[in-house]
């Protein structure tokens, strides 16, 4: 409707002002009498603010797999605050409620609770304004604390089932992380070995090159006695004969293969070529061969539990799967170790302590005085007005 029609309107009523004042003053009349039946009602506001869950939070792309959030659902806690539940629950706190009350009554009182209650996101993070209208404001004081309380015990209760279902996950995955550092440190521990045999096996071949350099010292000494026999004698001469005869029974005494063979090349006849070596350097190059012997089958048996130890671990480690790997994986569960058990001790001690989920920053105070006018009742105050006027 234009300009031109609002006048056209206004210029009629004012035409006829005289029929239509009484009947727009019985219609205010009407309005006041049945505003002044409807019953007042009071509200009662209460905030609460949440704490949050007990993950210490660098738990970060896990805390979805424990099912517990950083922050709570401030709109799923919204219903759950205006929900039947938690006003059936707040009508047993109800002062004025029998408790001899007829399941009837406390229905229909949980009803009218549950009408009178509304909850919004405060301005506030992870804050929560609940008001409660009631017709008393006593009693509207006591719904409100009524549906405070049934609201965080629900939520404690809550809370609490979370918490144990978490921590249940929680122990379950530290087991799993306990196995990963285990095996880690398994792994590590025959990567070790292995490395320990390797020094093993280098340091008895250290000691082996040493006796086999003081054997060839002895032998080279006796070549260039002989050396200097050929120079000085003929060819025929009996004696470079049997030096060459002594110098060959060494050189098969020093290439023994076993303890044996070393014992048979050892023995000194009278007509023996040892029987002019010294018994002194005969014993010590003896027993040089021996500790040559032994050293061998010790390099021979750290070497065969090298190989067995790299078999086991290749098999263990798998295709793709490197020492590195496996590093990286210990120091990756060993941190998240760490951070589950700061995470279990929190849960633990909230369930001990039977910790509440929230605060309340605001609790409920009685109102002094009534809710303001509704829009219809302001609407049929400002039409009377504009008829008086008229």
């Amino acid at each position: 409707m234009g300009s031109g029609g609002l006048l056209w309107v206004l210029s009629l009523f004012l035409k006829r002002k005289r029929a239509v004042l009484p009947l727009a003053l019985a219609a205010s009349a009407l309005v006041g009498l049945a505003h002044s039946r409807l019953p007042e009602t009071y509200s009662c506001l209460f905030e609460v603010h949440f704490t949050g869950s007990n993950l210490p939070g660098r738990l970060g792309e896990t805390a979805a797999y424990f099912g517990v959030q950083a922050d709570t659902d401030i709109e799923t806690q919204v219903q759950v605050v205006q929900s039947r539940q938690v006003a059936l629950r707040a009508v047993d706190r109800l002062p004025f409620v029998s408790a001899q009350a007829s399941p009837e009554r406390r229905s229909r009182i949980a009803d009218e609770v549950a009408a009178g209650v509304e909850a919004t996101p405060s301005s506030s993070p992870q804050t929560l304004t609940v008001r409660v209208r009631w017709g008393q404001p006593e009693e509207c004081l006591d719904v409100a604390k009524a549906v405070l309380d049934a609201y965080g015990g629900q939520e404690a209760a809550a809370r609490q089932e979370r918490d144990r279902e978490t921590q249940e996950r929680l122990e379950k995955h530290q087991e799993r992380l306990d196995q990963t550092i285990q095996e880690a440190q398994d792994l590590g521990i025959a990567s070790a070995k292995i490395e320990t045999r390797k020094q093993q096996v280098a340091e008895m071949a250290s000691r082996q090159a040493a006796i086999d350099r003081e054997i060839e010292t002895y032998l080279a000494r006796l070549r260039d006695d002989r050396a200097a026999m050929a120079a000085t004698y003929a060819a025929d001469w009996p004696g470079l004969a049997e030096l060459d005869a002594r110098i060959a029974a060494l050189e098969r005494l020093v290439h023994a293969s076993s303890t044996e063979e070393l014992d048979a090349a050892s023995k000194v006849a009278p007509a023996s070529p040892l029987a002019a070596v010294p018994s002194k350097e005969l014993d010590a190059l003896v027993q040089r061969r021996r500790k040559q012997l032994a050293i061998e089958g010790d390099i021979a048996r750290v070497r065969d539990e090298q190989r067995a130890s790299e078999a086991e671990l290749t098999a263990k480690l798998g295709p793709d799967r490197t020492l590195r790997d496996v590093d990286r994986e210990r120091e990756r569960a060993n941190a998240q170790a760490e951070e589950v058990q700061a995470t279990l001790k929190n849960i633990r001690d909230s369930l001990e302590q039977g910790a509440a989920p929230f605060e309340t920053t605001r609790p409920p105070a009685l109102p002094l005085r009534p809710d303001s006018p509704t829009l219809l009742q302001l609407s049929s105050i400002g039409l009377v007005a504009f008829l008086v006027v008229a």
